[in-house]
């Protein structure tokens, strides 16, 4: 099983325990010839989302390398993007905390 796919179902499994009013959206995109995972939900008519790009020849631990960021803010100066990237686990955990807590970018840290 590919590393996306790994993902994919993690990801699947959150979306079925979640209200139909808060689902997770998941697709597959091929940007670039790449394949990756991208999952979005919207909160209060704030999207946030995330986009999983499997990293060939990881450097130190990196699995995925993540663009996440927000938009749909009444003030767009809120609108962003950005990057971070580990294993598997972190990448979880940064979809945990970024699409459900709904931490700040700086309260997850590097």
């Amino acid at each position: 099983m590919s590393k996306l796919n790994a993902l994919e179902r993690t990801f699947r499994s959150w979306s079925e325990q979640l209200a139909s009013g808060n689902s997770l959206r998941i697709k597959n995109v091929r940007l670039a010839g790449i394949e990756r995972l991208e999952i979005s939900r919207e909160v209060q008519g704030v999207t946030r989302y995330l986009r999983f790009t499997p990293v060939e020849d990881p450097p130190g631990a990196w699995e995925f390398e993540v663009l996440l960021g927000e938009f749909g803010n009444t003030d767009t100066s809120l609108d962003f993007d950005g990057r971070r990237g580990g294993d598997q686990q972190y990448v979880e955990d940064l979809a945990l905390r970024w699409l459900f807590e709904r931490c700040s970018w700086n309260d997850i840290g590097s």
